[in-house]
């Protein structure tokens, strides 16, 4: 059975995205913040967040087998 390496890979490359949205700015904040359209986007799933700088960001909503799951979960980065 082969082993696996327990050490981190030497040079992680963080994954960026970049978008790019055929809207005025207000429509974006808009599809972050309303209701409806997190549900379309996400799945069903509800935006829960504080819109506090370093704040909790996360989407719930129900999982394959109903139950309540938190689908995108943001954490306040810790400097």
């Amino acid at each position: 059975m082969a082993q696996e390496s327990q050490e981190p890979m030497a040079h992680q490359v963080p994954l960026k995205y970049i978008f790019y949205i055929a809207a005025t700015p207000g429509k974006v904040w808009e599809g972050f913040v309303s209701r409806e359209s997190n549900r379309i986007i996400f799945s069903g799933a509800e935006l829960q967040a504080d819109f506090k700088p370093g704040g909790l960001l996360a989407w719930v909503g129900a999982g394959p087998d109903g139950k309540p799951m938190t689908y995108v979960p943001l954490l306040p980065q810790v400097r």
